[in-house]
């Protein structure tokens, strides 16, 4: 993750299951994410998400 981060890549997870929520902190995973906003339960909301980074990029892109 952290040479995903280091080209811009935004990183969302999917899926974690609360008794593993747990060690995934202990290893630092919810550090390594932007923001505790991108885990999701479900694709539906990540994909949601996504699609909102997508059009952020493009907006700024367009306005340059």
């Amino acid at each position: 993750m952290i040479l995903l981060r280091s080209f811009s890549v935004t990183v969302l997870v999917k899926g974690i299951q609360p008794q593993h929520r747990k060690l995934l902190e202990a290893v630092g995973l919810n550090r390594m994410l932007r923001h505790e906003s991108h885990l999701f339960a479900d694709l539906p909301a990540a994909v949601e998400h996504a699609r909102s980074h997508v059009l952020a990029a493009v907006s700024a892109a367009e306005r340059t």
